[in-house]
């Protein structure tokens, strides 16, 4: 059986597994800037509050959303590339730019409704009071003669 000879297929399939070995990295590994990206989350746990510490440096409150639904915590922003321009020739670029979101898991222990939240220094601090804890009432056992 005779095969006609591509000389351009085996250039084609290199391109290909090339655009596959940089897929783990994002689009900015090959100098675009990343659409969607996720921050930093800490959690932490005291004795009459938990606090949710979130990483979202060079952001401004009026560019965030936080919201807490059915137990599920929301952090959404964006970012704006200040200083982007069609002549910048990049050498290197990390600074990530684009909407971001993070949704997390909250314990039931919460109560959402009293919920207070901080912006300083590029970290987002929310503080989510505990309930009071629910004790079991007790239901006296009447005998019936």
């Amino acid at each position: 059986m005779l095969e006609r000879w591509n000389p351009y297929g085996r250039m084609r399939r290199l391109d290909e597994m090339m655009n596959r070995m940089w897929e783990p990295f994002g689009e900015s590994a090959v100098g675009h800037a990343i659409e969607n990206w996720t921050m930093a989350v800490d959690i932490t746990e005291e004795d009459d509050r938990i606090v949710v510490l979130a990483s979202v440096p060079g952001v401004k409150s009026e560019d965030l959303e936080v919201a807490v639904r059915d137990g599920v915590l929301t952090i959404k922003g964006q970012t704006a590339d200040e200083y982007e321009s069609d002549s910048d020739h990049y050498i290197m670029r990390e600074r990530r730019t684009g909407e971001f979101f993070r949704s997390v898991r909250l314990p039931a222990t919460v109560d959402e409704d009293k919920a207070e939240s901080t912006l300083e220094g590029g970290i987002l601090s929310i503080t989510f009071p505990k309930l009071e804890p629910v004790h079991p009432k007790k239901i006296p056992v009447s005998v019936v003669d």
